[in-house]
């Protein structure tokens, strides 16, 4: 009676797992059928989202707790995708998927959604500039959503069988997200022979142990209710399995030997094993839950890797904003002979609009532009009105979401108080000029009266959160001899970004001596200097 119950119960245990595997074959087969008509012999990678299941306050605080301060970088995303997604729900697309051919190379991957019995998507049709992409159309029972070419092909192919894919995403969970790398027989022939060795930073050794090893992968990922990572990787058999995981291991430990991952996590090496997936059969299985002993300094080299690429994007965000207005300056300057001054001014004197208003025709915003009063201050009833949409150029690293409306993209107004002779008068003759900045006075200065050269002279520059101005303000930073930088936004590296008169961009040291500040904010005292 006893074996008999054993028997029993071994065989309803193996029932059930047997029905859990046939439950995870058919998500997979599911997701593999949805997306098969966007599938093509050419197919790398795929991405899954159960819009169902972001929770995004759930996942900011995930984040918080995982890695302090992640949350922050998180935000704004998270602000912009909510009511998107909201949006999608409500309109009875409940799944998104992204789709990568190297048949569509250099176009970038497109959008499916597929579309809930009953589902209104008519007002998705319009979500071109949300998306980013050029076209939306409905393709069979799913809306697509990329660029043009892209759907012709698609339109007129048939679709490849690659029954990886369902594999694949039965291997990667009912999680809310799933990563699939989906190389081709094809690929893998061609990074083999162009490529028959690993470079020597990742050990070198035959490509072979990364062809054969990962004929496939696939991730799932959890935020909400805990945060988890599931990670299979197909290999050819279980050798090429077990080769994988020598090279893993072997790659961890080059990592944990670097300097900078040493200072971050100096217990790297220690955990490094914990990093590394189990062969099961001819499979490698890695799970990353809240609770692993490898979460917690993954996390927190995600968390310093991502902090650097923050700041990364904000520098370059803030040079790419000062060529935009160095553009725009030299634009303006085709356009009336001169720069803008650092304001307008009324007929009894008074500053009226600052030269960041009078620079929108040439930044793409002539409409705004033309939405101002031009007679009244800044910040008269009309004007006021207005503030509020300042344009995304205005911003820079030190701009902030809580004050929105200003800007810490500002001039340098003054002079250096003495009187030389420049060029400017009619048919190019001398006149006297005060020595000064570019922005002197009620006139705009001519490019000519750049008598130091428009690549020694400082035109914009970034100052810190405390000088921030309303960006239609005619406010800006005083020369001050003294203390020339008085009010530059320098990083924790000392160095700030730099608009010059020729329209290039540099990032500029606060050590650089006084001296070498006046000159470079002085248009025309005699003294050029090299910036460089």
């Amino acid at each position: 009676m006893m074996r008999y119950s054993v028997l029993c119960t071994l065989g309803l245990m193996l029932s059930g797992a047997d029905a859990a595997q046939a439950q995870t074959q058919l998500v997979g087969d599911h997701r593999a059928n949805a997306i098969a008509p966007f599938v093509d012999e050419q197919t790398i990678g795929l991405a899954r989202v159960d819009l169902t299941r972001l929770d995004f306050d759930q996942l900011l605080k995930q984040a918080a707790l995982l890695a302090p301060g992640s949350e922050k970088l998180l935000a704004p995303a998270v602000e912009y995708l909510r009511p998107m997604a909201e949006h999608l729900v409500d309109s009875g697309v409940k799944e998104v998927y992204l789709v990568a051919s190297l048949a569509d190379v250099p176009h970038p991957p497109f959008f499916v959604f597929p579309l809930a019995a009953g589902a209104d998507a008519s007002s998705l049709e319009q979500w071109h500039g949300e998306l980013h992409v050029e076209t939306i159309e409905h393709v069979g029972k799913a809306l697509f959503a990329g660029d043009k070419k892209t759907l012709e092909r698609i339109k007129r192919q048939s679709p490849a069988a690659r029954p990886e894919i369902a594999r694949a995403f039965a291997a990667a969970g009912d999680s809310a997200v799933q990563l699939l790398l989906l190389p081709t027989a094809d690929n893998r022939r061609v990074i083999e022979e162009l490529l028959p060795t690993l470079p020597a930073e990742v050990g070198g050794g035959s490509t072979k142990v990364v062809t054969r090893g990962a004929m496939w992968a696939a991730a799932g990922i959890d935020l909400t209710p805990q945060p988890r990572l599931r990670l299979v990787m197909q290999s050819q058999d279980r050798e090429a399995a077990a080769a994988l995981h020598d090279k893993w291991l072997a790659v961890l430990k080059l990592i944990g030997r670097d300097a900078r991952v040493a200072k971050i996590v100096p217990q790297f090496e220690e955990i490094a094993v914990r990093l590394a997936p189990e062969i099961k059969g001819d499979r490698l299985q890695l799970t990353l839950e809240k609770d692993s002993l490898a979460l917690g300094p993954l996390a927190e080299l995600l968390q310093t890797a991502g902090v650097e690429a923050q700041k990364q994007a904000q520098r370059n965000r803030a040079i790419g904003h000062l060529k935009q207005i160095g553009l725009a300056f030299h634009n303006y300057h085709d356009v009336y002979k001169t720069f803008p001054a650092a304001a307008s001014y009324s007929p009894d004197g008074k500053p009226l609009l600052s030269w960041r208003v009078h620079i929108l025709p040439f930044l793409d915003q002539a409409p705004l532009y033309k939405e101002f009063h031009l007679d009244e201050p800044w910040d008269s009833e009309h004007n006021r009105k207005l503030i509020e949409r300042m344009p995304e150029t205005y911003r820079s690293r030190n701009w902030s979401p809580d004050e929105p409306t200003k800007t810490c993209l500002v001039g340098v107004t003054g002079d250096g108080g003495r009187i030389v002779v420049a060029l400017g008068g009619s048919a190019g003759a001398p006149v006297k000029d005060r020595i000064g900045t570019m922005f002197q006075g009620r006139e705009g200065i001519k490019i000519q009266q750049v008598t130091d050269g428009t690549s020694n002279t400082i035109l914009v520059v970034e100052s810190d959160a405390e000088h921030a101005v309303v960006w239609t303000k005619p406010d800006d930073l005083p020369y001050d001899a003294e203390q020339p930088v008085k009010g530059f936004g320098f990083d924790e590296n000392g160095m700030v970004p730099t608009l010059f008169c020729d329209g290039s961009v540099r990032m500029l040291k606060k050590s650089l001596e006084a001296e070498t500040w006046r000159r470079l904010l002085l248009r025309n005292d005699g003294n050029p200097v090299s910036s460089n």
